[in-house]
């Protein structure tokens, strides 16, 4: 991400909090300025004479690897966020973005675990005990992690892609059985 002013004062990894675009956008919308892009990706975009001009991230990181970057210009009410740049900074008035926290949220976690177990005794002193386990029993998708970059909108890797869920892993359904003779 392209640290604003503020941030390139602070040592370390800082990760500044986007601008909010429209909530009624698709939660992995984001945009970016053309300014803030060519910073970015260290080549500018056509839409560089206009630097305040926002541009579709989604689009440009779908663009061919080697080919110039796919430039759609959208308006705020069609983003969710805005990536906190420079040129962001500059038209915002602010070094802090002003998006809430937990604006995007997951499905609630869905999990039922089941355990059973019988024990059965042959004799006085030898005996069998019989362990079923069922973690994730219902099936229900519960998704590991939802990619928080904003630089990763509109990637469409496995565990990349900023907001979508759809690109990580679920906890599948797992089926343990055991047993174990006592004597």
């Amino acid at each position: 991400m392209i640290p604003p002013s503020w941030a390139l004062s602070i040592p370390g990894s800082i990760q500044p909090r986007p601008f909010l675009g429209s909530l009624q956008a698709p939660s992995s919308s984001v945009g970016i300025f053309a300014s803030d892009a060519c910073a970015l990706f260290g080549a500018c975009v056509t839409s560089a004479s206009n630097p305040t001009a926002l541009l579709s991230l989604n689009a440009i990181n779908q663009s061919p690897v080697g080919a110039a970057p796919t430039e759609t210009t959208v308006t705020n009410n069609q983003v969710r966020f805005i990536v906190n740049g420079g040129t962001a900074e500059s038209v915002f008035g602010t070094p802090f973005g002003n998006a809430p926290r937990n604006v995007n949220q997951d499905a609630l976690s869905n999990i039922g675990n089941l355990s059973v177990y019988k024990t059965i005794k042959f004799s006085e002193h030898v005996g069998f005990e019989f362990h079923a386990t069922a973690v994730n029993v219902l099936n229900h998708p519960n998704f590991l992690t939802v990619d928080p970059f904003l630089e990763d909108a509109g990637l469409q890797l496995q565990a990349t892609g900023f907001g979508n869920p759809a690109l990580t892993d679920s906890t599948p359904r797992k089926l343990i059985f055991g047993g174990k003779i006592s004597f």
